[in-house]
C-alpha cells in the first residue's frame, strides 16, 4: 500500500498551481511543474486557494462598503440632528445599508416540526373554540334540501 505524503502547505504554491490551472494547464502538468505527489493534491491545492481568495475579496467590498457608507453617515449625521427631514432620511437609508451589509436584518429562524394530522386538527378546534369560532355551523330551516342531506 503507497503511503500518503503530506503536503506541507504553501500559500505560494497554492497560487501559482491556481495560476496555471486558470491558463488551462492540466492537474498532472501542474503537479510536476511545482512538485505536488500527485494529481489529486493540485486538485486540493487550487480548491483552497481560490477559496481563500474569494474570500479575502468578499471581505475586501465588505470593508470597502463599510468604509463608504460610515463616511457618508458622518457626513450627513449633524444635519440630522439638527432637524433636516431631508439629512434625516438619508441617514436612516444609510444605517438600514450598514445593518444589511453585516447580516444584521437576518430573518429570525423558527424552528418547524411534523405533527400528526389527528392532534394537529385537535389544536385547531381547540384554538378555534378558544377564539368562540363555531367548527360546525347547522343549516338553516331555508337551506336548500339536498345540501342539507348528505350521502351514506
Amino acid at each position: 500500500m503507497k503511503e500518503l505524503e503530506t503536503v506541507k502547505y504553501d500559500d505560494t504554491r497554492q497560487r501559482k498551481a491556481a495560476m496555471l490551472r486558470t491558463y488551462g494547464w492540466s492537474y498532472h502538468d501542474i503537479a510536476c511543474e511545482l512538485g505536488y505527489p500527485d494529481e489529486l493534491a493540485v486538485a486540493v491545492a487550487v480548491r483552497e486557494s481560490l477559496q481563500l481568495h474569494e474570500m479575502h475579496s468578499v471581505a475586501e467590498g465588505i470593508a470597502q462598503e463599510d468604509v463608504r457608507l460610515h463616511t457618508l453617515l458622518r457626513a450627513w449625521t449633524p444635519a440630522a440632528l439638527s432637524g433636516d427631514k431631508d439629512a434625516a432620511n438619508v441617514v436612516l437609508k444609510v444605517h438600514t445599508a450598514l445593518v444589511k451589509l453585516h447580516g444584521l436584518a437576518q430573518p429570525t429562524k423558527v424552528a418547524l416540526s411534523r405533527q400528526a394530522d389527528e392532534a394537529f386538527a385537535e389544536d385547531i378546534d381547540s384554538l378555534l373554540r378558544d377564539l368562540s369560532v363555531p367548527t360546525y355551523i347547522e343549516p338553516t330551516a331555508d337551506a336548500d334540501e339536498d345540501w342539507a342531506e348528505l350521502p351514506e
